[in-house]
């Protein structure tokens, strides 16, 4: 249904855009007039209705959030929880919870951090080992007597 509203209210926008454009090449200023105040009433009224289902969205959210607080802050019951419908499927996290959660990727990013920093000293090590190598042995390129006479 939403969609459909959208396309007609899209095509509408075109249309009247149309006429405005040959309202104004036909220099008749009144109806230009109306077409453009329609055009611009028509734009507020969208955003209106945007603004108006952000709020919803918005209060919609604090709702949830207020209901996730309770939640946690009520201790647990002893009794039998209540029968949940097929389609729900209960969310019960606690602070606990979020930080093992958090827990757990920080030892995964120490550790990834961990292997990219050894692999970094072994290979800056090889490229030590190679640089010692390379300066030892003349014919490599290395800081001999004869390096300009050679070439």
């Amino acid at each position: 249904m939403r969609s459909r509203m959208l396309q007609l209210s899209f095509a509408m926008a075109i249309v009247v855009s149309v006429a405005l454009t040959v309202a104004v090449a036909l220099e008749q200023w009144t109806l230009a007039t109306a077409l453009g105040a329609a055009l611009v009433s028509t734009t507020l009224l969208v955003a209106a209705d945007a603004n108006r289902q952000a709020r919803l969205v918005r209060r919609k959210l604090l709702k949830l959030a207020r209901a996730a607080v309770r939640t946690e802050e009520t201790p647990p019951r002893e009794t039998e929880p209540s029968p949940v419908e097929e389609d729900e499927v209960p969310i019960q996290t606690g602070r606990a919870d979020m930080l093992g959660a958090v827990r757990v990727l920080q030892a995964q990013y120490t550790a990834r951090l961990d292997h990219l920093q050894a692999s970094l000293d072994e290979a800056v090590a090889e490229l030590r080992n190679a640089g010692d190598r390379g300066a030892s042995d003349p014919v490599a390129g290395g800081s001999g007597a004869g390096d300009g006479a050679a070439r």
